[in-house]
């Protein structure tokens, strides 16, 4: 296993992730004969392995399969399966194809919602969803304190009365 270097502080829970990491590494060890490069694959590798197993293995005891495998011993097959083929590949393609836990793409929160605009000058982001079927959404930067969250609608109320005061001289609706 290969320690990152932001694994320098360890904390009881880190050490409970690398004992489980380690525990992974050796019950999948023949899965090392067919990573390309063993010595550049992360202990995240191992974690996500040890990580998927034990979801599996919770399925496995809250819902019972009736007929068939029980999900753990699919995953085992499917480890077989890729060792067997023998085919030499990267830990990201043996994940991809294993379809580990650690995989999957994290939610967007609901605050973040459409298009990223990044502000001129600055480093901070907005979010503007100007089609989106309940009304359109803009998002204020999350570092604002309340204090300019209240300066800032103010400059919107300005700006929103402004646009509908010239909507109603104009007549459209």
């Amino acid at each position: 296993m290969r320690v990152l270097e932001d694994d320098a502080v360890l904390t009881d829970a880190r050490i409970n992730q690398l004992r489980g990491a380690a525990e992974a590494e050796e019950r999948f060890q023949h899965l090392s004969e067919i990573i390309a490069s063993p010595a550049h694959t992360p202990v995240r590798f191992y974690e996500v392995l040890k990580a998927t197993c034990d979801a599996r293995e919770k399925l496995d005891m809250e819902s019972p399969v009736s007929n068939g495998p029980a999900r753990l011993a699919i995953f085992a097959a499917e480890v077989k399966s890729l060792v067997e083929a023998g085919e030499p590949m990267e830990y990201h393609e043996i994940e991809k194809r294993l379809k580990l836990v650690g995989r999957r793409e994290f939610k967007r929160r609901a605050r973040h919602m459409g298009e990223e605009i990044l502000v001129p000058g600055s480093r901070e982001v907005m979010w503007l969803e100007a089609d989106r079927k309940g009304g359109p959404v803009a998002n204020l930067p999350q570092s604002f304190t309340p204090s300019e969250t209240k300066a800032v609608f103010e400059v919107i109320l300005e700006a929103v009365a402004e646009v509908l005061a010239a909507r109603t001289v104009s007549g459209a609706n």
